[in-house]
């Protein structure tokens, strides 16, 4: 149960190692001149939140909430800022563009050596091993989502082949050790910041549970090799889910209240897949690669980036039939692999089906996924495995069918005719990235050809080889696994898209000079999601940002400032709005060619105490907010609109007092007031479910309910003579979370230190005998 038990897995993991380094040198060659590895939300949002979690674990605090986007949301229920990942040290440890390079290389490796793992519990040899895993680390989608900043996609998904290997473990022995890794690598994946391939990983489980089932039907009822196996599983899954609630349990309350809970059918489908997306799994970049422009979709150009290379695609599609062996059987795991294969395709196709629609409406959890091209998830890790069955009967046969080298050949004459039409056709008018994409079409074909060539000789050498009873099986098989992982190496590199050296999560410094404390800006950049969260990093609040997680109640806010229903995580603010002075933005940051900042006049304070409250029902309340704020701001009584019964201890009166100061970390606020008569303490600050206040009053502290005022925002009824309101958001849910992780932790050690002290025992009463 070692996880590098020989000489020889040793030197395999050294060279899985070495073959991830050379992945990423592009990346390491942009580290090297100060920029950063990767682009797109590794800038806009992955960047900024390490480095926001960084900082503020440095100053001993847990960042609960952001107050810096959105007009404040939760942080760490957010589902990806991965706070209570431990891979994630390492941002405390290293600069964020080494720490990023770091991250993807070393969840990299863990997925490569996981694969070859699961693939050598499958029963396939050394190379075939190294083919699946080699394949599968350098996977188009592994490529396309790093270079467009998905880190926590990659760091999820590294742990599967870990989960299913233990598993596995478990089922052929009974023994405890493997199924309580089982629970670690679960839990790590659970963590990691990514639920969806969580759940995924989690339905591979119950498949090979279900698949184990059905095989022993001849063998008794139980799927499980004794009786203590079915508690030992019952057990770990209890640890794993514990030791995670920390991160499931806010995250479960946060989707409630996020713009993922207003996601219809026809939303998700915007990323359905086409034709062109099952052709991209065999031909690698001839649609476009992973660029957003591309020939055959508008966008989600990374996520339908699902291929393993020309060599294991065949193998893949074709195992039923390469993957027997000498006696003609094929191995059990190859028929329930390959069945995947049309079910991740189905599915691909979204709204193109009738399927997608019945499981979307019906499957718990299925929507979770949103953009259905991400079901070819489901294509990469069988795929990668078929590869490797198949090239093992490719190899292993005397006897081996002879179609499969002419298959190679067909290929090869047919990618020759593809590069030379694509060489010598004109090219679109008006169409700008038409050269890009053309020179990447005739490149893939060109490489896809060699790699063709190069595959048909060397099967055809070794069923010569087999003919004069010559064994060198292992030979060709080894030189036809460098070839199918070198296609896929130049694949990784080609798909590089290393944003410039200039490029940064921070605004420029000119910039950030000119804010002032108890400002509130916005942006409205040129180039999108890139650089929104730039002032998080900076402590800079905005009124806009980038989390796909977002309050539901801020998107409803913005769709009424604009005048018109949008679905946007990363929203620009487009119009000039009244609305605008509501939210306390004072400035806009600007980009066309250079950054520029544009001041924004009659913004209404961050915090004003009243005695005036308009209750209204909440449907009525955004027309009462747009006149309100077309008027300018009245400091001496100036109304807070509210549910019917919100503040009922407020009623109309004279002159309410007024606000003295402030001051207001992650996770509190403190306000200091001098209230006159019974007044609402209005704070432009996003109203969530955790957030409890307090009013000091003859030096005691009085809890006051926190409720939403200018429906986005929060407020709070004081009576006479308040001087001090305490704002702390904390979640019960949160609490809860923290006690169980705590309890599963222990339990964890607990569990280890038994096995740890029972092993020693086992091999020192062996070694007496």
């Amino acid at each position: 149960m070692s996880f590098l038990p020989a000489k020889t897995d040793r030197r395999v993991g050294f060279g899985l190692a070495l073959l991830c380094i050379l992945a990423y040198i592009p990346a390491i060659f942009a580290v090297a001149r100060g920029g950063l590895p990767f682009g797109g939300d590794a800038i806009s949002a992955f960047g900024p939140w390490h480095a926001f979690t960084s900082e503020s674990l440095g100053r001993g605090i847990l960042p609960l909430w952001n107050p810096h986007v959105f007009c404040g949301m939760p942080f760490m229920a957010n589902g990806q800022s991965a706070v209570l990942y431990p891979p994630n040290l390492i941002y405390n440890l290293l600069p964020l563009h080494f720490a990023l390079l770091g991250d993807a290389w070393a969840h990299n490796f863990v997925l490569a050596l996981g694969t070859y793992k699961l693939a050598r519990v499958l029963g396939q040899s050394r190379s075939a091993a190294l083919l699946a895993a080699g394949v599968l680390a350098l996977a188009g989608a592994v490529s396309a989502r790093l270079y467009v900043g998905h880190l926590t996609w990659h760091a999820a998904r590294a742990w599967t082949p870990w989960l299913l290997w233990a598993l596995l473990c478990f089922l052929r022995n009974g023994r405890p050790r493997p199924i309580l890794l089982w629970a670690f690598f679960g839990a790590l994946q659970l963590s990691a910041g990514h639920p969806p391939v969580a759940l995924l990983s989690l339905s591979f489980c119950g498949g090979l549970l279900m698949i184990r089932s059905l095989s022993r039907r001849g063998r008794g009822l139980s799927l499980l090799p004794n009786r203590a196996a079915l508690p030992l599983l019952l057990a770990a899954t209890v640890l794993m889910v514990a030791s995670t609630a920390s991160t499931w349990l806010p995250l479960l309350e946060s989707g409630r209240f996020s713009i993922r809970a207003d996601l219809t059918f026809d939303t998700a489908m915007h990323g359905s897949g086409t034709w062109q997306s099952l052709a991209r799994l065999l031909l690698p970049d001839f649609f476009g690669g992973n660029l957003i422009p591309q020939w055959s979709l508008p966008g989600y150009g990374h996520e339908e980036a699902a291929s393993l290379g020309l060599l294991a695609g065949l193998l893949a599609v074709g195992a039923p039939s390469l993957a027997r062996d000498v006696q003609g059987r094929l191995p059990r795991a190859v028929l329930p692999l390959w069945l995947l294969l049309p079910v991740a395709f189905t599915l691909a196709l979204g709204h193109n089906t009738p399927i997608y629609q019945i499981a979307f409406e019906h499957l718990p959890g299925f929507s979770s996924l949103r953009v259905p091209v991400r079901w070819l998830e489901l294509w990469l890790l069988p795929g990668a495995l078929l590869a490797g069955f198949a090239c093992d009967g490719l190899f292993t046969r005397r006897s081996a069918p002879p179609f499969f080298r002419w298959v190679l050949c067909e290929v090869a004459m047919i990618l020759a005719l593809l590069a030379l039409a694509a060489a010598i056709s004109p090219l679109g008018a008006g169409f700008a990235d038409a050269v890009k994409l053309q020179k990447m079409v005739v490149e893939a074909a060109l490489i896809g050809m060699v790699v063709a060539v190069l595959g048909a000789k060397i099967v055809f050498e070794a069923h010569r080889s087999e003919a004069h009873r010559l064994p060198r099986s292992d030979f060709f098989r080894r030189a036809f696994v460098v070839v199918a992982v070198a296609e896929m190496l130049c694949l990784f590199w080609r798909s590089a898209h290393i944003p410039r050296p200039s490029r940064s999560i921070a605004w420029p410094s000119s910039i950030l000079a000119a804010h002032r404390a108890g400002q509130r800006w916005e942006t409205n950049l040129e180039n999108g999601a890139p650089q929104t969260n730039g002032g998080l990093t900076s402590g800079i609040d905005l009124f806009n940002g980038y989390d796909p997680a977002a309050p539901r109640r801020f998107f409803r806010f913005a769709s009424a400032l604009e005048g018109q229903p949008f679905f946007s995580f990363s929203y620009q603010v487009m119009h000039r709005a009244p609305l605008l002075r509501v939210a306390s933005v004072t400035h806009q940051i600007h980009q066309r060619e250079k950054f520029a900042l544009h001041r924004y006049e009659g913004a209404w304070p961050r915090f004003y105490l009243t005695g005036h409250v308009l209750r209204l029902p909440e449907e009525r309340q955004m027309a009462a907010l747009k006149r309100l704020a077309t008027r300018d701001f009245n400091a001496k009584n100036q109304p807070v609109v509210a549910a019917l019964t919100a503040f009922p201890t407020v009623r109309e009166g004279g002159m309410p007092g007024r606000v003295v100061g402030s001051k207001r970390d992650l996770n509190w606020l403190d306000v200091e007031v001098k209230a006159d008569a019974p007044a609402v303490l209005v704070a432009s600050e996003c109203w969530y479910p955790g957030w409890r206040a307090f009013h000091w009053r003859g030096g005691r502290a009085h809890e006051v309910k926190v409720e939403p005022a200018n429906y986005l925002f929060r407020g709070v009824a004081l009576p006479p003579g308040s001087r001090h309101v305490t704002m702390i958001y904390e979640p019960q849910t949160l609490r809860l979370g923290l006690f169980l992780s705590l309890l599963g932790l222990g339990a964890f050690f607990g569990a280890a230190t038994i096995l740890l002290h029972k092993r020693q025992h086992e091999i020192q009463h062996s070694s007496r005998f």
